[in-house]
């Protein structure tokens, strides 16, 4: 395959970044370079073939493409070597592959740092409780949903494009979609559910009769429970940099388990099924909306595709394929949008 960036850093070579790098070994022949503080990561990155730099300024200096896969709470501290790095350049793109849209627009906030640089943030929807490099995979992206985000202005819908191709070339699916709808999103979908294995985990596991308890955990608290086993302090900082929006859903889920619990005291079950009704019968209506999704064929320009696969993706479909065409007297794109077709509970493992 012909590679969409020539040369990709990444910067931070964990799980994701890990298998950023993998997927790219496996899939094109970019060159590919890599950076983290942890020896044992960048030993088993070289071994893959990844050139390893100790100074993010260089790694910067000689990509195309930099992926930021580092925790949330990292990214101010790697500011001033990322834009030494653009220092002087034109056309550099810059991604992250964080769960929140904040920390990489309040990082990189500054006019100087945009100047040399097209910020773009990104979450793909995958990885496990597990981490390291070793924990990556080279199929970890496949079919998973990829969120590439627009962020207040965007002035270089190419760019924005281009990595919308590039993730599709790693395996997965990309929805692009306004920065503030995708943190809404996740709040209730990924870090919610965060905070719910924590509780579970802890209501269960808090006292001498844990053992007797673990006993009697069948497949429900285990696939409820399975992102307790993720490290901390990656887990705290996700939740805290998406803190108003996670909020607003505890907020509204409390509310609900308070209803259900006035329910159960009640007694009799009548009110209790009414709840438990109303979950699956919206759970219903979610897989009737998708067969009104549109899969559709587009041929646009850069900015008319870039706002058109917008739209298309706020009314939840998703980006199957997008290529230059090279048959086009100007700069256009081809693309074939598809509806979902997993729940979350039915697709692969995602954290």
């Amino acid at each position: 395959m012909s590679d969409v960036f020539a040369s990709v850093g990444v910067i931070g070579l964990g799980q994701i970044g890990g298998s950023v790098c993998k997927a790219l070994r496996a899939r094109g022949s970019a060159q590919l370079s890599g950076f983290d503080v942890d020896p044992g990561s960048c030993a088993l990155a070289a071994a893959d073939g990844v050139t390893i730099h100790t100074d993010v300024a260089a790694l910067v200096r000689q990509s195309e493409l930099v992926v930021l896969a580092v925790p949330l709470d990292k990214y101010q501290a790697l500011v001033t070597p990322i834009c030494a790095g653009a220092q002087g350049t034109r056309g550099k793109v810059l991604i992250d592959v964080g769960s929140g849209s904040r920390p990489l627009r309040e990082a990189f906030a500054h006019p100087e740092a945009r100047q040399h640089l097209s910020i773009i943030g990104s979450h793909p929807m995958a990885g496990t409780e597990r981490r390291g490099y070793a924990a990556a995979q080279a199929d970890l992206f496949d079919g998973r949903n990829w969120a590439v985000l627009k962020d207040g202005p965007q002035p270089r819908p190419a760019d924005a494009l281009r990595v919308i191709q590039w993730v599709l070339s790693l395996g997965a699916r990309a929805i692009l979609l306004e920065a503030e709808r995708h943190d809404e999103a996740v709040a209730r979908t990924s870090h919610l559910p965060h905070m719910l294995a924590m509780a579970l985990a802890r209501t269960a596991y808090a006292d001498p009769l844990a053992t007797l308890r673990y006993n009697f955990a069948a497949g429900s608290f285990r696939d409820g429970t399975r992102v307790a086993d993720s490290e901390p302090a990656l887990t705290a900082a996700m939740c805290h940099e998406n803190a108003a929006e996670l909020a607003a859903a505890m907020d509204e889920c409390l509310q609900l388990l308070t209803t259900a619990r006035r329910h159960l005291r009640q007694g009799g079950a009548e009110p209790l099924l009414a709840d438990f009704q109303l979950a699956r019968d919206l759970k219903a209506q979610l897989k009737q909306a998708f067969e009104h999704i549109a899969e559709e064929a587009l041929r646009e320009d850069d900015l008319a595709m870039f706002d058109r696969l917008l739209d298309a993706c706020s009314h939840g479909a998703k980006i199957a394929s997008l290529t230059p065409c090279s048959d086009a007297a100007m700069p256009r794109w081809q693309a074939r949008l598809e509806r979902p077709h997993q729940l979350p509970e039915e697709a692969p493992t995602a954290r």
